[in-house]
């Protein structure tokens, strides 16, 4: 699925780069956690999601908190 909206819409960075540093990706991270994982859902496919988007919101979640922790950028492929 395409999250890049999502993301944008909620830390302002668009994932259409070739390189996000870790502490823009530890920024990321902090505004993707502060939301639970149902708000993010209803934010990416709109009152009408399912368990299955809850889960990948969580999937999401957990991404950006393992390269945060990690100290990891994101190198962009599309």
């Amino acid at each position: 699925m395409v999250y890049n909206d999502l993301v944008e819409r909620v830390t302002g960075v668009s994932l259409y780069q070739e390189w996000i540093p870790p502490e823009t990706v530890r920024k990321m991270a902090a505004e993707l956690v502060v939301r639970s994982p149902e708000e993010l859902a209803r934010m990416w496919v709109g009152e009408d999601y399912t368990e299955e988007h809850v889960r990948e919101m969580e999937s999401l979640q957990q991404h950006f908190l393992i390269c945060a922790r990690r100290g990891l950028g994101l190198i962009g492929w599309w």
